[in-house]
């Protein structure tokens, strides 16, 4: 273990002022990349597992509160 975190950066969909996510519909899929020089196999998204890419890259659909 290295002691530095890993980074996480949400790509989709785009983030607005501060950590709350502006959409228009009541499901969504939020992409992004997680990177860490240790190396990463999963993050989780609202407490489930989500694999990633070679490059570190994620995807899960997500359901929003109405």
């Amino acid at each position: 273990m290295d002691g530095t975190p890993p980074t996480i950066e949400t790509t989709s969909p785009q983030m607005a002022r501060g950590p709350d996510m502006v959409v228009k519909e009541y499901k969504t899929t939020l992409r992004g990349v997680a990177r860490d020089d240790g190396g990463i196999g999963w993050v989780k998204v609202n407490g489930a597992a989500v694999a990633l890419n070679e490059p570190g890259e994620f995807l899960s659909p997500v359901k929003l509160p109405a």
